[in-house]
């Protein structure tokens, strides 16, 4: 406007206007008060209402700029983790399965807090325990119960027989005997743990990572309201 009135303001920034600019927070509330001065009276009011314009603009546009950044970066983790979470998922199922370990379906267990699954959550407590022993559904289930009684059995026996004794060392070759046998049905089971936990954490990060995505883009939905213009721009009649 200056440029069109003869005036050349080509080189103007910010620091050369702004002492026309008069800007105060009212003590005790949350209200703007600007004056601006110029020696052109017709300039005041559009200036004032610019001015005013952007500054609602601004109130909200901080504030969205961050939630979409938000919503962007969830949404890359989200389709990552999804198919990171298929993949551990599908390991864990065929190798349950191949192995008959867990639910006969390979299914993963139920948990309340991700909805994976439908039955058998003494699988998710034997994943999370290490506790081989109470994997019911599995066929090694029976031999490290056997060899559980079978030493509790030595134990007993040991404190009234003497370590030569038929008996004891009967039990101690069928302990031995038992565990030779279970040597590689224990890897098959901590690698089911192992496989088991990590299709759990990847599930259950998916579901973290949905929630927090569903949550900013209810946020963004929901529009706060700008700031507001409580009294028009009016041009004070002292000169």
């Amino acid at each position: 406007e200056k440029n069109k009135s003869g005036i050349n303001a080509d080189s103007w920034n910010f620091n050369n206007w702004k002492k026309s600019l008069n800007i105060q927070l009212e003590r005790g509330t949350s209200v703007l008060n600007i004056k601006y001065a110029d020696s052109d009276r017709k300039l005041i009011k559009p200036v004032l209402e610019k001015i005013s314009l952007a500054y609602k603009e601004y109130s909200g546009k901080e504030r969205d700029e961050g939630l979409i950044k938000g919503i962007n970066y969830l949404d890359k983790q989200k389709d990552k983790i999804s198919k990171e979470s298929k993949k551990a998922y599908v390991k864990f199922q065929d190798f349950s399965i191949k192995n008959n370990l867990g639910n006969f379906d390979g299914l993963l267990p139920f948990n309340k807090t991700t909805g994976i699954g439908m039955n058998n959550n003494q699988i998710r407590k034997d994943i999370k325990s290490n506790d081989i022993f109470s994997i019911q559904t599995s066929r090694f289930g029976p031999n490290f119960e056997a060899l559980y009684k079978l030493e509790t059995l030595l134990v007993k026996k040991s404190s009234v027989l003497k370590p030569n004794s038929k008996q004891i060392i009967n039990l101690k070759n069928q302990i031995d005997q038992l565990k030779k046998s279970l040597a590689r049905p224990s890897q098959i089971i901590l690698e089911y743990r192992d496989l088991g936990r990590d299709a759990l954490r990847k599930e259950e990060l998916l579901i973290n990572i949905e929630g927090q995505l569903t949550k900013l883009k209810l946020d963004l939905a929901r529009q706060e309201d700008p700031w507001e213009l409580i009294s028009e721009p009016n041009v004070n009649n002292a000169p």
